[in-house]
């Protein structure tokens, strides 16, 4: 199961997660969706949005843009 990250300590911090994201994505385990461009919770739009196989739920990442650090988080529906 997926934890919500509010936040990547560093921009390696965040790169070293989105070479995990495509290895589960490579392995099976998770499918890179069509991100909804009207999804906008807390005013941010866009990312990058993943499903792990077998469940239903979405998520998104958006890249850190300092002050932002970024964050993964569920999709709500």
């Amino acid at each position: 199961m997926w934890e919500e990250i509010h936040g990547f300590l560093s921009l390696e911090e965040f790169e070293q997660f989105v070479r995990y994201l495509e290895h589960e994505t490579a392995c099976g385990r998770a499918l890179e969706v069509d991100a909804d461009p009207t999804y906008g919770k807390g005013e941010l739009y866009g990312g990058r949005w993943f499903q792990q196989v077998g469940s239903r739920v979405k998520w998104r990442l958006i890249s850190p843009d300092a002050p932002f650090r970024g964050t993964w988080e569920r999709i709500e529906d």
